[in-house]
């Protein structure tokens, strides 16, 4: 889950995305645009934080739905991470 600026499309994802799929990972890559939403940027702290958890929840709730897997790993940076937190806290993940 990626950071305000720092996307899906950066070295650090990149590099990762193209390790798991060299492992036969599947991959699933969530891409946030808060920085063009300027509703989003505007909007006070506590409620671009409830937004974050929402859709962090939200990503949490799609995994579930995907199916059955051995393993899940989450990979985050900033925003990201507390995209991740969001998602543990679905109760989707064991």
């Amino acid at each position: 889950m990626p950071g305000l600026l720092y996307h899906c499309d950066k070295p650090l994802f990149q590099a990762l995305a193209q390790e798991f799929r060299q492992q036969g990972m599947g991959l699933l890559q969530c891409d946030f645009d808060y920085a063009d939403d300027p509703d989003f940027m505007n909007a006070p702290k506590m409620n671009q934080l409830d937004q974050i958890y929402r859709d962090g929840k939200s990503i949490g709730d799609l995994v579930q739905r995907l199916g059955d897997f051995d393993e899940i790993f989450l990979v985050g940076k900033s925003l990201g991470a507390m995209a991740m937190a969001a998602a543990l806290d679905s109760g989707n993940f064991d």
